[in-house]
């Protein structure tokens, strides 16, 4: 996560707030709930710090507004900067990650990150300050509910009941990939631990929001983030173990006697390469 990419979103016309993330050098993702009463839009940058100039945009994508109470999983947006004083940060593209498919579940968490502006920080003079999202994905909840993630906030201390409002359309990551963006908390169940994501997998399969990514110079190439490199779980021959190390007994040993010449070519198999080699002794007893 860059923090030059995290926008504050204001909705004029539907006098609401919100989190986006800057994905290329105009074009904002965030929820569209934030925007779906989209008149005038304005976004400001969190950095630098203390940035106080807004600047216009407007709702490129989708182009017909989706019914997000039946498809939660569509309540994402695209919004455009168009004002021309606007200067993007120079920053490293956007990486996008997705969290396996079909029948995989991880057996490790996966630990995830974001940030956004909820109600719960609005401060004493009004300005609405940063809150760090930071937890795990729960990857066996919610199983039915294909294209959203449920995050476990175990690292942040968690609001109250709506404080989240505000938050909505923060981008997550995950093992450095954007992997979805928050969409609503779950207070009504839980006491503000929980969180509902958009995932990025189900916007690339949505009609118009990969073409609209690359118009706009992004690329959307998902990487799932369960099998990167240097992440995955290792097995025992990807453990680097020291040449002559290994379990056979010392000697003499009562149980184990003859077989000078077998004995002699282990130890020699077992001293000359690193790392775990595998010896087999067959015979009878």
């Amino acid at each position: 996560m860059d923090k030059r990419r995290v926008m504050e979103i204001w909705n004029q016309a539907g006098k609401a707030v919100g989190t986006g993330y800057l994905i290329t050098d105009r074009l904002v993702l965030t929820a569209f709930h934030n925007v779906e009463t989209s008149g005038d839009l304005e976004v400001r940058a969190l950095e630098p710090v203390g940035a106080t100039d807004w600047v216009a945009a407007e709702l490129i994508w989708p182009q017909t507004p989706p019914d997000v109470l039946r498809n939660p999983e569509a309540d994402a947006a695209l919004i455009r900067i168009k004002d021309p004083k606007w200067v993007p940060p120079t920053t490293e593209p956007v990486r996008w990650g997705t969290i396996g498919g079909g029948s995989v579940v991880y057996d490790e968490a996966l630990t995830v990150a974001g940030l956004g502006f909820p109600q719960s920080e609005v401060r004493d003079d009004g300005v609405r300050d940063t809150k760090h999202i930071g937890g795990r994905i729960e990857p066996l909840t919610g199983l039915k509910s294909r294209g959203l993630i449920t995050l476990y906030l175990s690292d942040v201390a968690t609001p109250g009941d709506h404080s989240w409002t505000g938050a909505s359309g923060a981008a997550i990551f995950c093992r450095q990939r954007l992997v979805g963006i928050v969409t609503i908390d779950r207070s009504r169940y839980y006491s503000g631990d929980q969180l509902t994501a958009v995932s990025v997998a189900a916007l690339a399969d949505r009609p118009g929001f990969a073409e609209t990514v690359r118009a706009a110079g992004g690329e959307l190439a998902l990487e799932d983030v369960g099998v990167l490199e240097g992440t995955a779980s290792h097995t025992v021959y990807g453990i680097d173990v020291p040449p002559g190390l290994n379990n056979l007994p010392d000697f003499p040993a009562v149980n184990f006697v003859g077989r000078e010449q077998a004995l002699t070519a282990l130890e020699h198999g077992f001293s000359e390469n690193p790392g775990v080699t595998a010896q087999t002794v067959h015979g009878r007893v």
